[in-house]
C-alpha cells in the first residue's frame, strides 16, 4: 500500500493524489489517502488556513487509511508536537509503514525513486517530476464528476469558441502572508504582451477568489469578462472547470490554477507562471519545478 498525507487546498491536494498515483502505479499496489490533518479543525499556528476534502470534484475515489495508521503516521494538529512527532515517525521505525516527509518544497527528492512498498508520504511534493510516468493515467482519472451546470453554459461556449485566455488572481489569505509572495499588476501587464506575441485576438476570462479587486484593479487591451462568484459551484469546481476550458493561461502562483492549465487539452496552449513561486527562509524559489516545455516564466 501507498499511503499519501493530504493538505491544503484542492490544488495541493491533486499534487498529493498525483504522487500517491504515480508510485501506487509503479509498485503495482493499492493507494489509499490519509484525510485526518486535512479535515481537523484543532490544528494550530500561525496563518492556519482550515480546508476541506475536494477531490471529489473528480470522479475518483481513494480508499481511506485506517484511522490507526492515520495517528500512527499523520502529521499532528499540534504545531508544538509536529516536528516532533515527524522526527520520531523518521527515526523510529515501529510501525509497518516506511515514513517518507518532504525535505525541501519545490523540489524534486531523489529518495521518491527509491520508494518501495508500504509507505507514508507527508508533503506537498509539488514538482511534475513525480508524476511524469502516469501523465495518461491522471488525465484519465481527473475527469469531473459533474458537467457544466446549466446555468454556466452559455460562458463555458464562449470560452471555447474564442482565443481564450485564463486570468488567475490569488489574494485571500496570500495577502497576509508574505511567503506567497502576491503577484502584483505589473504581472499581468507584461503577461499579456507575452501572450500577444503568440495569439491573435486574445479574449480574456478573469478568475479570483477576490473579482471585486480584479474588476478594479486589472485591465486588458481587449474583450475581458471578469467571472463572477456565481459561476464557483460547489468546491469551486464549476470554476476549475470553466478554466480548464480555456485555451490559453496566465496564472499566479497558484497550485489551483497550475492544475487548470494542466488539465487544458488544447495541444497549443501558451501558459505564463511567474519566474518566483514563493518566498522561503530569506529567498525566493523558482518554479522552475513546475513548468513543461514551451510554458513561460516571467
Amino acid at each position: 500500500m501507498i499511503v499519501v498525507e493530504l493538505m491544503g487546498g484542492l490544488g495541493n491536494q491533486l499534487f498529493q493524489y498525483a504522487i500517491g498515483r504515480s508510485l501506487a502505479f509503479k509498485k503495482k499496489t493499492d493507494l489509499f489517502i490519509d484525510t485526518r490533518f486535512l479535515t481537523s479543525r484543532n490544528v494550530t499556528g500561525q496563518r492556519v488556513v482550515f480546508r476541506n476534502y475536494d477531490l471529489d470534484v473528480f470522479n475518483i475515489n481513494p480508499t481511506l487509511v485506517t484511522l490507526d495508521i492515520s495517528r500512527r503516521y499523520g502529521t499532528s494538529s499540534s504545531f508544538l508536537n509536529r516536528y516532533g512527532k515527524r522526527l520520531l515517525n523518521h527515526w523510529i521505525k515501529t510501525g509497518t509503514l516506511t515514513y517518507v516527509y518532504e525535505r525541501i518544497p519545490f523540489q524534486y527528492d531523489s529518495r521518491i525513486g527509491q520508494v518501495d512498498d508500504n509507505t507514508y508520504l507527508s508533503g506537498y511534493w509539488q514538482s511534475v517530476r513525480y508524476f511524469q510516468s502516469v501523465i495518461k493515467e491522471l488525465k484519465s482519472d481527473l475527469c469531473f464528476k459533474k458537467p457544466i451546470p446549466s446555468f454556466a453554459n452559455g460562458l463555458a461556449e464562449d470560452i471555447q469558441q474564442q482565443q481564450s485566455v485564463c486570468v488567475h488572481v490569488r489574494r485571500s489569505d496570500f495577502v497576509t502572508n508574505l511567503r506567497h509572495n502576491i503577484i502584483e499588476t505589473v504581472y499581468y501587464q507584461q503577461a499579456e504582451r507575452m501572450i500577444r506575441t503568440h495569439v491573435t485576438e486574445p479574449a480574456f476570462y478573469v478568475f479570483s477568489d477576490d473579482i471585486d479587486w480584479c474588476r478594479t484593479h486589472l485591465r486588458f487591451d481587449g474583450p475581458t469578462v471578469f467571472v463572477g462568484d456565481e459561476y464557483a459551484g460547489e468546491q469551486a469546481g464549476t470554476y476549475l472547470h470553466l478554466m480548464t476550458l480555456c485555451h490559453h493561461f496566465i496564472i499566479p502562483n497558484s497550485t489551483f490554477s497550475w492544475w487548470a492549465a494542466w488539465l487544458s487539452k488544447h495541444a497549443d496552449k501558451v501558459v505564463i507562471v511567474p519566474k518566483n513561486w514563493v518566498y522561503d527562509r530569506g529567498t525566493f524559489i523558482k518554479s522552475d519545478e513546475l513548468v513543461y516545455p514551451g510554458w513561460i516564466q516571467l
